[in-house]
């Protein structure tokens, strides 16, 4: 890991970059996924262009606006503000301060370093032009009273929520693209599983260590780990990870250890609507048979329609591992074999 960040950071980086970059690495994973993140911060971190970071709440995009802040080496301070936690309309003000020197706002404050705006998408559609316009009117110039005096900039870094709407950013986003910035989309937990691992391994043993113990995970907790959708994130898993380094006395986490400390999942029959979606294709089905007998052996096409798609939706979740899937369907290997066979699932294509 550290030889991949030297290669890509040979000549490049600050010692102190260099080791935020390595902490990335450990705390944040290296999958492929990631590592595409990493390659675009650093190709295009001394740009001094604008970043738009998209991703789900405990992705980690303030620490990635750290990052691309060391690396582009500005000596400034990094500035970071939180839209969610401020009315509207004292954005401005907070933004761009008054006519005075005595309170210039966060972006003069960041000059010669780097703003991070996050929450965007929580902005009005007046507020967010009326943002735009005022940053397009201050690039270069830094104001006091009715003075205006030549400066760098800030580095502008803007974050949002993966879900949200286009329309909801639609000004930050085109500002960020026609200035000729980036916009990276951080990938959830859950699309990367093969960094848990890591990451798990990584902040048990911080934790551990502020205790002055030394802790692992066994390997079969860190699959239960791996099964998890983690809906928040990073900032879920360390909570979890946290609590099991506070209240597990053994150095090995075990299965069962682990399981008492993980989130409860929504159960299936509350939050699932299957029932009634069977109930309505099934009413359907029967009012257009108007007399006519139901096809043969309706029950085995019935269950082959349903168990079809479950099966193929478990074997895509568990990346095409069977003992994994078969675990999860509560059915031993070779009767899940069995019905790959048998219900034709071309497991090829799904691993």
């Amino acid at each position: 890991m550290v030889a991949e960040v030297k290669s890509l950071t040979n000549n490049f980086l600050s010692d102190d970059a260099l080791s935020f970059m390595r902490l990335v690495h450990a705390s944040y994973g290296s999958s492929h996924l990631m590592s595409e993140i990493y390659e675009d911060i650093f190709k295009h971190g001394k740009n001094d262009k604008p970043f738009f970071l998209n991703g789900e709440a405990g992705t980690g995009k303030e620490l990635l606006a750290r990052a691309i802040h060391l690396v582009s080496g500005r000596e400034g301070a990094f500035v970071s503000l939180n839209m969610f936690s401020i009315p509207s309309n004292f954005i401005e003000g907070e933004l761009f301060g008054n006519s005075t020197a005595q309170n210039p706002g966060l972006y003069e404050q960041s000059r010669g370093g780097t703003l991070f705006l996050e929450g965007v998408e929580d902005l009005p559609q007046t507020i967010q032009r009326s943002i735009i316009e005022t940053l397009k009117e201050r690039e270069h110039k830094v104001f006091f009273g009715n003075r205006a005096f030549d400066s760098v900039p800030p580095l502008l870094i803007f974050s949002s929520r993966q879900m949200v709407q286009a329309d909801k950013v639609g000004f930050i986003r085109e500002y960020t693209m026609d200035s000729g910035g980036r916009h990276l989309s951080i990938p959830s937990l859950r699309e990367r599983i093969e960094d848990i691992p890591v990451i798990a391994s990584y902040y048990l043993n911080n934790f551990a260590q502020s205790l002055g113990r030394r802790m692992r995970f066994k390997r079969e907790a860190i699959a239960l780990l791996q099964e998890y959708s983690w809906p928040g994130n990073i900032h879920e898993l360390t909570n979890v990870i946290q609590r099991v380094a506070s209240h597990v006395a053994a150095d090995e986490v075990t299965l069962q250890e682990l399981r008492e400390h993980m989130p409860k999942a929504p159960d299936f029959a509350q939050s699932f609507c299957l029932p009634e979606l069977a109930d309505a294709c099934l009413a359907s089905y029967f009012k257009t048979l108007k007399g006519v007998a139901p096809a043969p052996k309706l029950h085995s096409k019935i269950m082959s329609e349903v168990e079809k798609p479950l099966i193929e939706h478990v074997l895509k979740y568990a990346r095409g591992n069977q003992v994994r899937a078969a675990d999860i369907l509560g059915i031993n290997r070779n009767t899940l074999r069995k019905k790959i066979t048998e219900l034709n699932i071309d497991i090829k294509s799904i691993s």
